[in-house]
């Protein structure tokens, strides 16, 4: 077996900062050997691999392994560097860790060594530049398969300004935007995570609830992104049970424990339904009101009033009424039970009825004060006449 002896008073090392480092000379034992094999030996006269480097002699029968081995190829799809904890003390040496290259998928693996001696993935270098901490095929540029302990700040670069996760000290988490490029400390609060309460404020360090937006507004777009006809976007407020949800081409809707949708704004004309979900009106109610006051506006009805108003005369608006069976200007019952009844409309009705009706009375009054008169004067004749009769 023919070998290349190579002995020198120092040599260079290539550390993992990029730097060239000088070491003074080094025993007999620390030589590099080339052996006919192509095996190449650092700091051993017997190579167990194709590159063996130690920092201590390891014999033939020696159990000290290698510092850094690069095996060969299995089945042409592994190359590997091995670093090798040394027999220190009389104790067996262990393997630390080691760098793969895989052939088969042309990534670089980091692993480490478990208890069993099993290798355990830590970092991968896929052949497109993603990193994978914890998994070995990652979907994105980092991709991180557990968690991430943060000392400082979260920092993102681009060409536009950079964003900035900051967990001081004191416990709050701030997510920061930055007016600068690269310059962490030209930022903006954008939102935070108080680390005591656990509120969120979004556009403000105070927050006091356990959501709180300040300066601007909160768009919710549903699960289909409220693009087409039924689309629907629901806040829930408490539980599913309470919402206030809208629904694309039909309006809003608000629910409440056991009254589902119990009140209704069409989209398009504005009316507003309780208990009803097609209301027909400005305000269309399916049930009962209780109200202390209303107030309806309308034109009223001072026109009858007028010296010209064409007042029917009462023996033919008797007529009409009895036989009609409802009152002038005011809705049927059969038209009230089956559409409900017209609030202003029937407020003047009755109102044009009633100052119709006055008038009525006013005619009245003076037909019994002419009444009265003639009375008067034919008390008069009677009483001159019985004058007349007793002579």
């Amino acid at each position: 077996m023919k070998t290349i002896l190579f002995t020198a008073a120092a040599f260079l090392f290539l550390s993992a900062n990029g730097f060239c480092q000088t070491f003074q000379p080094v025993p007999q034992f620390a030589q590099t050997k080339i052996f006919s094999k192509k095996d190449v030996a650092i700091g051993t006269t017997f190579p167990r691999t194709k590159l063996h480097i130690t920092n201590r002699d390891a014999g033939p029968y020696s159990t000290s392994p290698p510092l850094i081995s690069n095996p060969s190829f299995e089945c042409g799809t592994t190359l590997r560097l091995e670093f090798v904890q040394p027999v220190v003390n009389g104790c067996s040496g262990f393997s630390l860790w080691d760098i793969s290259a895989i052939n088969v998928d042309r990534s670089l693996r980091f692993s480490t060594i478990g208890a069993e001696g099993n290798i355990l993935d830590a970092m991968t270098l896929t052949d497109a530049g993603r990193v994978g901490i914890g998994t070995t095929t990652p979907a994105q540029k980092l991709q991180v398969a557990g968690n991430i302990q943060l000392t400082d700040h979260l920092i993102f670069n681009s060409t536009y300004p950079v964003g900035v996760i900051d967990w001081p000290e004191i416990g709050d988490l701030y997510f920061r935007s930055n007016s600068i490029p690269g310059d962490v400390f030209s930022f903006t609060d954008r939102m935070l995570i108080d680390g005591e309460t656990g509120n969120v404020g979004i556009g403000t360090t105070f927050p006091g609830e356990r959501l709180q937006v300040s300066r601007g507004n909160i768009m919710v777009k549903g699960t289909n992104n409220f693009q087409s006809d039924g689309d629907e976007a629901i806040l829930y407020l408490g539980d599913n049970n309470h919402s206030i949800k809208s629904i694309f081409g039909s309006g809003l809707r608000i629910s409440t424990f056991q009254a589902q949708n119990a009140i209704t704004i069409l989209e398009g004309s504005g009316n507003v339904g309780i208990g009803t979900t097609t209301p027909n009106h400005r305000l269309d109610v399916c049930g009962t009101i209780r109200s202390k006051e209303w107030v309806v506006e309308t034109f009223g009805c001072d026109f009858v009033f007028d010296k010209n108003y064409p007042l029917m005369a009462l023996k033919e608006r008797k007529k009409i009424v009895l036989q009609n069976k409802h009152l002038f200007y005011v809705q049927p019952a059969s038209e009230m039970q089956e559409k409900g009844a017209e609030m202003g409309a029937t407020i003047i009705g009755l109102l044009r009825n009633g100052e119709e009706h006055e008038l009525y009375l006013y005619q009245l009054d003076e037909k019994d004060d002419m009444l009265k008169k003639k009375i008067e004067l034919l008390e008069k004749k009677i009483e001159l006449l019985e004058k007349k009769l007793s002579e």
